[in-house]
């Protein structure tokens, strides 16, 4: 049966015996208190220990309340630490959810004396933060912590932290162990936006981290805009579906290696590097198989995880690398296996300016057998010469969308279509308009002229 602690998981961290003394105040039996310099001490209410207390079960604070959920004092707090010599920890199966959230002053945090292995959750702990810039969790317990959704998020100001002794072994684990097979058991968004907006943190080296529960890495380091380096090698994805701006809009970011990842249970892998305009040299998956894919979506409101079928309801690499400029060279020889449902490249090299080489995958690996749509895929790659599609051959498979698909590829002299072929569906037809637009120096078009017609 299925472990009733881990449900709901969107309760937030709230002082339960409050005075109305804002500087000052007990939760559990520890007390916190503001001095004149803005410093927030924790502290057992006696002896060497206290223990603060959560309420799980309140799964409306965060929109009703809109501010920080431990302490009432956020706006005044500039500093943080636990009482030098005790220990504040939090009561068994506890939420910090938020603990820290909307802090817009806290400057220096100094998590040194918090125990915090009682804690399942710790949603939101340091959002919106904007001032944090020095941030000491080397001593932070996260061995029972199962979602650390939105846990930095927009912490404008962090650089540098050290997360060696991070344990995310048990980050999206529900209490129902899956199988290799099934991973609808799973916390759908335990790692989602974990870092998003840090744009300040330069160096992330997260390779310590542990991942085989976690389902989503959506926009985990979105917007991480001075972020040069980022270490994910200790990544395990074997059961995750959705990637989708993982790494978006990291515009310092210069090289990144996402070899260990994983892809055969993802239904989503778009946007993934989109923004990454300094990105030069990115290795990808060395299992880049879509094998698995089985959806596709028609609305907005469809993009949510499916319970029933176990696949949420998407498909493709769309906007995969769109503005990466200084990028000239990917190898994608290793993505093999789309499915039925695997659909969507639009935008895919859109704006890559520097781009001259793309290592297609063999044409054995990789044929497509359903409407692809291929809308601006590589629109405005400006320094290809040569674009060849070879690798994209016939099932029963065709092109349905190419609007502006090479457009604005100023210096292309040649383009191979000669594998796109005529659609067995007597609705299709294929969006051309725009396809070889400002293809001002374009000399030769190879087509297969049962497609053509």
């Amino acid at each position: 049966a299925k472990d009733s602690r881990f449900t709901p998981l969107h309760g937030y961290l709230c002082v339960k015996d409050l005075t109305r003394n804002y500087n000052a105040g007990t939760t559990g039996t520890a007390t916190y208190q503001v001095d004149g310099t803005g410093h927030l001490e924790l502290a057992p209410a006696s002896g060497a220990r206290g223990e603060i207390v959560t309420l799980s079960d309140d799964v409306t604070s965060f929109n009703n309340v809109g501010r920080n959920f431990v302490f009432p004092v956020a706006v005044a707090v500039k500093s943080f630490s636990v009482k030098e010599g005790t220990t504040v920890g939090v009561v068994q199966n506890g939420v910090l959810n938020g603990m820290f959230a909307w802090c817009g002053n806290l400057v220096d945090c100094d998590m040194t004396g918090f125990d915090s292995s009682n804690a399942i959750s710790m949603q939101h702990m340091f959002m919106n933060c904007y001032k944090l810039e020095n941030l000491n969790i080397s001593g932070l317990n996260t061995q029972n912590v199962v979602s650390m959704y939105q846990m930095f998020y927009n912490c404008q100001s962090l650089d540098n932290v050290d997360f060696d002794n991070f344990n995310t072994a048990h980050v999206g684990y529900s209490g129902v162990e899956p199988s290799a097979a099934d991973f609808a058991p799973n916390i759908p968004n335990a790692m989602v936006q974990m870092f998003e907006g840090c744009s300040s943190i330069t160096n992330i080296d997260v390779s310590s981290f542990v991942t085989p529960y976690v389902l989503q890495f959506d926009r985990m380091f979105y917007g991480c805009s001075s972020a040069k380096s980022i270490d994910v090698s200790g990544f395990t994805t074997v059961r995750a579906t959705n990637f989708r701006y993982m790494f978006a809009e990291c515009s310092s970011l210069t090289a990144v290696d996402v070899s260990t990842f994983n892809t055969k249970a993802a239904y989503e892998f778009s946007h993934v590097f989109q923004g990454c305009s300094s990105l030069t040299d990115v290795t990808m998956p060395s299992a880049f198989d879509f094998s698995s894919m089985k959806q596709t979506y028609t609305s907005a409101a469809e993009y949510q995880y499916d319970e029933e079928s176990k696949y949420p309801n998407v498909g493709g690499v769309a906007y995969l690398f769109d503005g990466c400029t200084s990028m000239k060279s990917v190898d994608l020889s290793m993505m093999v296996n789309p499915t039925t449902y695997f659909n969507d490249f639009n935008y895919m090299f859109r704006n890559c300016w520097s781009l001259v080489e793309i290592i297609w995958p063999e044409r054995e690996a990789f044929g497509m057998d359903n409407l692809v749509s291929f809308h601006g895929m590589f629109e405005n790659c400006r320094s290809m010469e040569k674009i060849s599609l070879e690798f994209i051959w016939d099932k029963t498979g065709h092109p349905d969308n190419a609007y502006a698909m090479f457009r604005g590829c100023t210096n292309v002299k040649e383009i191979d279509l000669s594998t796109f072929v005529a659609s067995t569906r007597t609705t299709a037809t294929l969006r051309g308009n725009y396809m070889f637009a400002n293809c001002v120096n374009l000399e030769t078009v190879y087509v297969n002229m049962e497609w053509l017609n």
